[in-house]
């Protein structure tokens, strides 16, 4: 065995240009790659040769794992590799490389901290490590390692030993604040950026590429903070800070491309301001903000300008700098309703489109800008159907760009990104809408109602597809076992991330890829299998509903009325089991409207409806209901899936006035967070649980909650554990173990932090965030409690709060409130729901004659409108 001691001392004095004394073959091959690797990453650094940096990682890589325990110089070659990887990493961002990079940084540090004093190389140890973590959180979004890199950044800088060193760590920290602005939108991020990047290009000690580098950042951070609004007070005019750090930039600058690209910036952001009265303001039906003959002007000269520069674009900075002169050309044909520029602009963003990086989100943001172009050239300039065409398909293409990926995202950029590519969803959904008049019986309803599904709730249903579902004859025993591992561990990652604030956790993100790979591997041999096996692996990626999906849902004497709101207004795609196709309705609603309806709605019935009086909110849906009326003639139950805001509205009670049926034709109603949901908690087997189990009172100060649990207990033959009996682990127990639950206690809704909404029990609350970490069982639970089944709206059209986690956790069917309900009233509502289900009545029909019994008695609609069914009609 070779001692470290020796080793050392060869390594040592071949360093000092020595002969050894005796032939050392270790040493010296160990030596000889440790020099032949600073040559090729010397190399790289010249002629930007991705090979050479390949050869020396796998130089460093063999070197390394030779190397005897406990010599000194481990740290040399660990860090050596190190730099090597991060060098490789924007080349090839691989899981492997930023994983392999990490963990090398984080070996680095372990040898450091077992020294006795601290090593010259410190300070480039800490901020290699932290340029691993960033690659990581820039590929993967993680909150925690971009916090972990902003740390050994500012570590860094203390024992730095040159200025570029001690520059180069605020860079990294400011780098990794605008990480977590994009996943948190917190302002304070933008601000610490700034402040970082404000300390590089103010010093004179550093290089003047440096400086540069730190100006063309702190411009592209006041660019993302005006678009989201984030920026602090103290910076008053963003668009024209971000101008004239972009053009110093451009003079600091000597590498041609970045050069090129701070020019280019400089330009086009000169004409955003140009036209920032604009932009500022979402378009209202008629009149606009008018700009002076100065703006003008200036986006005059602006676009000229930009005509010039993207003759002489770089091929890394052709998509973005047509970007800019089609959004210059496309803001100054609006608001002179200049066609020319319009299909000038829409040129120039096709090139755009053409030149990302294909597959790319980038490719998918110029796609999306190029169907906005196509939309308002047909909405301005003539209303071709081809035109419109073209923008669904722009947009399509983008939907499915950023789709592919959604598998891959950590569960905060699932929730954080949605929201942007939400808004194109809904135009896809309104352009199909506009065909299916345009271009009757070509199909176009179909899409609009496929697309509407296809936007909402994408992280629920991919959660809930990860749980029990019937397995495909085609796939043995053992496989499936395997892929249930798998889906386990994925669950477990996700869960965690879910319940972590919606940050992510530690590594979470690197762990999830290797998952996945295993997956797709076994999903993908799996589809060969037959038709059945295709199926089983669409749900359980948790694909966007078919059309032949959703038509399978419209059973006899069932319809699918799925809803949204979008900039036209109020819309709604209605599926009958006896058509081929669904019927579009649409009907004039304002945002502003909707604001004002949502309000009136909060305060006629929502706290504990304020006089009693005679119900109002409602009249703007009227309309709407009067044709969902029609359209549901003869059926007994229908299916609802809203979207948005219009989640939080009783839509039960809603449809049960319009329809104004007898009592032998009620319409029974459900709600689903979205169609694919519904699908997938169909396709579920059916519980295996049995029996009931009731809690009532748990805080012994709601009386008719424990008289409420003794009359449903009695109907289900279960004995109610009352007050300090209706425990955290009772009620626990029972969701994994019992068919029915019920519940009837407080309920507690946090609207800042929807996982800690839950329900008050004897021993504390049950809240969300601890029902994500359970695997439930239950087939039916009554969540007889204020504010049960009431959400916050996060990215995506997720609706956060129990309802949500009850679903990813197993449950199937749920009866929750949408506001605080009466004691007394909701007591006698229940106990008729149980008896009318005992009887053989499905759920949903039981409660709509149990609540309307209630409204026989009590008109307002708090009193009987609050409960709703969601998920299956158990």
């Amino acid at each position: 065995m070779i001692g470290a001691a020796a080793f050392d001392e060869a390594i040592q004095r071949l360093a000092e240009g020595q002969p050894l004394d005796r032939p050392f073959p270790l040493a010296e091959q160990a030596y000889a790659a440790f020099q032949r690797a600073e040559k090729l990453n010397a190399r790289y650094d010249v002629h930007g040769d991705a090979a050479v940096l390949t050869e020396s990682v796998s130089i460093l890589r063999g070197a390394l794992s030779k190397l005897p325990d406990g010599t000194r110089y481990r740290l040399a070659y660990v860090n050596q590799l190190l730099h090597a990887l991060n060098k490789l990493t924007p080349i090839s961002p691989t899981t492997q490389h930023m994983d392999e990079a990490v963990a090398l940084g984080r070996v680095s540090v372990e040898i450091i901290g077992k020294l006795d004093k601290v090593p010259r190389i410190t300070g480039r140890v800490y901020l290699e490590l932290a340029q691993a973590l960033l690659a990581r959180a820039e590929r993967t979004g993680d909150v925690p390692d971009a916090t972990e890199a902003e740390s050994f950044a500012a570590k860094s800088v203390t024992f730095a030993t040159s200025r570029e060193d001690a520059a180069a760590g605020p860079v990294i920290q400011a780098k990794a604040a605008m990480v977590r602005f994009g996943r948190e939108r917190n302002r304070d991020d933008l601000g610490r950026a700034v402040f970082c990047l404000k300390q590089v290009y103010e010093a004179q000690d550093v290089s003047l590429r440096v400086r540069g580098e730190a100006h063309l950042l702190v411009a592209d951070t006041f660019v993302i903070g005006n678009s989201r609004k984030a920026l602090p007070a103290e910076i008053y005019d963003p668009l024209a800070a971000a101008a004239v750090h972009y053009a110093a930039a451009a003079e600091l600058i000597d590498e041609p491309q970045q050069r090129y690209y701070a020019s280019v910036q400089a330009v086009g952001t000169r004409a955003l301001r140009a036209t920032e009265p604009y932009h500022l303001h979402e378009r209202p039906a008629e009149g606009y903000w008018r700009i002076n003959k100065a703006d003008l002007h200036e986006l005059d000269s602006c676009i000229e300008a930009l005509r010039s520069m993207v003759k002489d674009a770089p091929a890394a900075h052709r998509s973005s700098s047509y970007n800019e002169l089609a959004r210059a050309l496309r803001d100054r044909g609006f608001l002179r309703s200049d066609a020319a520029d319009a299909l000038e602009a829409r040129q120039a963003q096709a090139i755009a489109a053409n030149t990302a990086d294909p597959d790319s989100v980038r490719e998918a943001g110029m796609l999306q800008n190029l169907g906005l172009m196509d939309w308002e050239i047909w909405r301005n300039h003539g209303r071709d159907a081809e035109v419109l065409t073209a923008a669904f398909q722009a947009w399509d293409k983008a939907d499915q760009i950023v789709s592919a990926g959604f598998l891959d995202a950590t569960v905060a950029a699932k929730l954080t990104d949605a929201d942007d590519w939400n808004r194109m969803r809904m135009r896809l959904v309104e352009a199909a809408v506009q065909l299916d008049t345009e271009e009757p019986g070509r199909g176009w309803s179909r899409i609009a109602m496929e697309r509407a599904e296809g936007a909402r709730s994408a992280l629920l249903r991919s959660m809930v597809a990860r749980g029990t579902l019937p397995a495909p004859a085609e796939v043995s025993p053992h496989d499936l076992a395997e892929e249930r591992r798998l889906l386990d561990a994925l669950l477990e990652l996700e869960r965690v991330e879910f319940a972590a604030d919606r940050r992510g956790a530690p590594a979470a993100s690197s762990q999830r890829q290797h998952v996945l790979a295993s997956l797709r591997r076994v999903w993908q041999e799996w589809e060969r299998l037959g038709p059945e096996a295709r199926r089983y692996v669409a749900l359980r990626r948790g694909d966007r509903l078919s059309w032949d999906g959703i038509k399978g849902l419209a059973a006899p004497g069932r319809a699918l009325v799925s809803l949204w709101h979008g900039r036209d207004g109020l819309g709604a795609a209605i599926q009958r089991p006896d058509s081929p196709d669904p019927r579009l309705i649409s009907h004039s609603l304002t945002r502003a409207d909707l604001t004002e309806m949502m309000s009136n709605y909060h305060l006629e019935v929502d706290p504990v409806g304020v006089g009693f009086g005679a119900e109002t909110w409602h009249e703007p849906l009227v309309p709407l209901l009067a044709d969902l009326s029609e359209q549901l003639s003869g059926v007994t139950e229908v299916v609802v899936s809203p979207q948005g805001q219009l989640h939080l509205l009783p839509w039960p009670a809603l449809l049960q006035r319009a329809c104004d049926r007898n009592a032998q034709d009620r319409l029974a109603v459900v709600i689903e967070p979205a169609l694919s949901v519904f699908a997938m908690l169909t396709a579920r087997p059916g519980s295996k649980s049995a029996g009931a189990q009731v809690f009532g009172d748990p805080t012994g100060n709601l009386p008719f909650a424990a008289e409420e649990a003794a009359q449903v207990g009695a109907v289900l033959h279960a004995e109610p554990l009352l007050g300090a009996q209706a425990t955290r682990g009772a009620v626990l127990d029972a969701l994994g173990s019992a068919e029915i639950v019920h519940i009837a206690a407080h309920g507690s809704m946090s609207r800042e932090n929807p996982l800690e909404s839950g329900l008050v029990l004897a021993d504390g609350s049950l809240t969300a965030r601890d029902l994500l970490a359970q695997r439930l069982s239950a087939r039916l639970v009554v969540l007889s409690a204020c504010d049960s089944g009431r959400g916050t709206l996060g990215g995506g059209d997720e609706l956060l709060g129990l309802t949500d986690a009850l679903l990813q956790a197993g449950i199937g069917s749920l009866v929750v409130s949408l506001w605080p309900v009466p004691d007394q009233a909701t007591a006698a509502l229940m106990t008729a729901f149980h008896q009318r289900r005992a009887g053989g009545q499905p759920t949903a029909a039981a409660l709509t004659d149990a609540s309307l019994d209630i409204a026989a008695v009590h008109e307002h609609s708090w009193f009987w409108g609050a409960f709703i069914v969601v998920g299956l009609n158990a």
